[in-house]
């Protein structure tokens, strides 16, 4: 799964589940970065709808099993707003619906893995590498869920050598 592949696939999550406004009034609900600080910039302006969800572009490693196999780790958050920070029951209130909102996704990624397969969904998810954690305070009074997951992709293979890559092989 390529970067494009994997920003298309959640977006088009982020922008069909009811809850993560995207697009609303010109508002943006769907943020894709390698920076957590620069996200946490942008999602500070005026123009965010929130919830919302963020991306955080997929790393990883490969790994001989038999086969060369593609092992990403790839994570998003879903981050919402309060209206008043010193109110610890809207800080949890926040927490529990920005956990609602991820395991739902969660879910659909699992759905889509076992009714799509390989084809059109994340490859190879698997749900018991899903791991997530309440973040925040964040400016402007964010608080959220980071959900973290590992992905296999069985169909690349990194070690096909090409000479004609290089200049003098």
């Amino acid at each position: 799964m390529d970067n494009t592949a994997y920003k298309t696939y959640f977006q088009n999550i982020a922008i069909s589940h009811k809850q993560i406004l995207h697009s609303i009034d010109g508002k943006k609900a769907f943020f894709y970065t390698n920076d957590g600080q620069e996200v946490t910039q942008t999602v500070s302006g005026t123009g965010v709808s929130f919830p919302c969800m963020v991306l955080s572009i997929h790393n990883g490693k490969f790994a001989d099993q038999n086969v060369i196999k593609n092992m990403m780790f790839g994570s998003f958050e879903i981050r919402d707003k309060v209206a008043d920070a010193t109110n610890y029951d809207n800080i949890l209130a926040a927490y529990t619906n920005c956990y609602n909102i991820g395991q739902q996704i969660i879910a659909k990624i699992q759905r889509d893995m076992e009714d799509l397969g390989y084809n059109g969904a994340v490859p190879n998810f698997n749900i018991n590498t899903v791991s997530y954690v309440y973040t925040g305070p964040m400016s402007d009074a964010q608080y959220g869920c980071k959900f973290s997951f590992e992905l296999m992709d069985d169909a690349y293979s990194p070690y096909s050598f090409n000479p004609d890559t290089y200049f003098n092989s």
